[in-house]
């Protein structure tokens, strides 16, 4: 299993996002750090998996939540580089730096 990293930017996003679920509702925003662990986990195990969306990037969408992980598959662990919401934000990850 491959170790995963959120970079600063991801861990923001999360936050934010979480943030705003928990404002509406707590059993929503539970739910969606839930299934954003489940993905992770997925992510852990088999990296190569998801499907490719740039040179080095990978995308792994959310079950159930407009929200997908961005990640890029180094040697020794996963570097998790945006929590995106893809309705609002669906190109936001091409910005990143690293990717």
């Amino acid at each position: 299993m491959a170790r995963v990293l959120l970079r600063t930017l991801a861990e923001a996003e999360l936050t934010e996002a979480t943030t705003w679920y928990a404002a509406r509702s707590l059993h929503t925003a539970r739910r969606f750090l839930s299934l954003l662990d489940v993905t992770l986990d997925r992510i852990a195990a088999d990296p190569g998996a998801f499907p490719r969306v740039g040179i080095r990037l990978r995308r792994a969408i959310v079950p159930r939540f407009p929200y997908a992980i961005y990640f890029i598959v180094l040697p020794d662990l996963v570097s998790v580089v945006g929590v995106i919401h893809t309705r609002r934000h669906p190109r936001r990850w091409q910005q990143r730096d690293g990717v």
